[in-house]
C-alpha cells in the first residue's frame, strides 16, 4: 500500500515527522511521500537516522505546490527530486515576497459571492472572519447539508476554478 500525499506539522497536517512514519509502519504501508505545502522541512528531519529508521517503507520526496493559473489558486503535487534544500529556499524566498494571507482572502470573497449568486444561504459569521482555520472545509460541511444534489454539483463547479 502506497501514500503519496502526506502533511505533517509543517503545513496543515495534525502530526510529525516521526509521529507520521510510525503510524504508516502501523498502517503497513510500503511508500509514501511527505507533501508538505511549499516546504520540504520533513526532509531535514529525515537526516535523522532514528527518525528515519520509524520507517522501513520507501520515502518518496515530495512537495506540493502553491500556484495561480487565470487568477486562480491551485497546487500542484511534485515527486521524486533531488536538492530539496534547494526547492525549499526557492519556496521560502518566494513566500516572502507573496502575501497568501491577501490572496486567501480574496479567494475567499470571491467563493462567498459566487455562493450568493448561486442563491446559498451561509452563516453570515463567514463574511466576517476571512481568516478562519480550515474556511473551506467548515463552509463544505455547511453546504453539503443541502439536499439538492444538483444544486451542489453546481456549487462544486463554482468552487473550483473554471475559466469561462
Amino acid at each position: 500500500m502506497i501514500d503519496l500525499h502526506i502533511h505533517t506539522k509543517y503545513s496543515d497536517g495534525n502530526n510529525t515527522v516521526d509521529e507520521i512514519l510510525v503510524m504508516a509502519q502501523e498502517m503497513g504501508l510500503n511508500v509514501i511521500s511527505i507533501t508538505d505545502h511549499d516546504c520540504c522541512n520533513a526532509y531535514y528531519d529525515l537526516e535523522n537516522p532514528d527518525i528515519a529508521n520509524l520507517f522501513s517503507g520507501t520515502i518518496k520526496k515530495g512537495i506540493e505546490i502553491t500556484t495561480a493559473f487565470e487568477g486562480c489558486r491551485i497546487e500542484l503535487l511534485a515527486y521524486d527530486f533531488d536538492h530539496y534544500e534547494l526547492i525549499d529556499r526557492y519556496f521560502k524566498d518566494a513566500s516572502a515576497k507573496i502575501n497568501w494571507q491577501e490572496v486567501m482572502i480574496k479567494e475567499r470573497i470571491i467563493l462567498l459571492d459566487k455562493l450568493q449568486k448561486l442563491g446559498i444561504k451561509y452563516p453570515k459569521e463567514f463574511e466576517s472572519n476571512l481568516l478562519l482555520d480550515r474556511f473551506e472545509s467548515k463552509m463544505y460541511e455547511e453546504i453539503k447539508q443541502l439536499n439538492d444534489s444538483a444544486k451542489l454539483k453546481e456549487i462544486l463547479k463554482e468552487f473550483y476554478c473554471e475559466s469561462g
